[in-house]
């Protein structure tokens, strides 16, 4: 709201709101948890979808809108939408993990919370999923970013070599 209010007043502003950014590997970040739930062996996936981004690819987004003076727009960042079981495989594969196998169904979802909450009591985890991220992996949300597509033509980086990137593999 201030950067719109902003905008009204003379500002020159391009708003960018990325989905999930998949950046490197790190323990120190809140932003590379979703690799933690690979790395800890979960056996359970969510029932929704992903949305993401490479970090990469979304710094060459906002730098092209800079250079295009697209002031006082507003735009989402994203590669795309795939379903969680897919996404975890693919992260799976390249980290030489076993993918979770079963299916995260709405009246276990409390069960598992629960499991976490205690397993949290007795050994740290990063693990990413608190009621909340549980509810929104869930659903199944697909952002719409061809308002960048038609504007940029821009080649986005494929989520296996943001795999590779991300555990320092190029």
């Amino acid at each position: 709201m201030e950067i719109w209010r902003g905008v009204q007043e003379g500002l020159q502003a391009i708003v960018v709101n990325p989905s999930i950014l998949l950046g490197k590997i790190s323990d120190k970040r809140s932003s590379s948890s979703i690799y933690n739930y690979v790395q800890e062996k979960n056996k359970y996936y969510p029932l929704g979808t992903i949305n993401y981004i490479d970090t990469r690819d979304a710094a060459k987004i906002t730098l092209q809108l800079f250079q295009k003076e697209t002031w006082n727009e507003r735009f989402i960042l994203n590669k795309e939408s795939i379903s969680y079981k897919k996404f975890l495989e693919k992260m799976a594969y390249r980290m030489g993990k076993t993918p979770p196998t079963k299916p995260l169904k709405r009246p276990f979802l409390k069960i598992a919370l629960f499991g976490l909450w205690v397993k949290r009591l007795f050994s740290p985890s990063k693990n990413p999923l608190n009621r909340q991220t549980a509810a929104i992996a869930q659903q199944n949300f697909e952002f719409d970013n061809r308002k960048i597509n038609q504007l940029l033509d821009f080649d986005y980086t494929e989520l296996e070599e943001t795999f590779c990137w991300a555990l320092n593999e190029k």
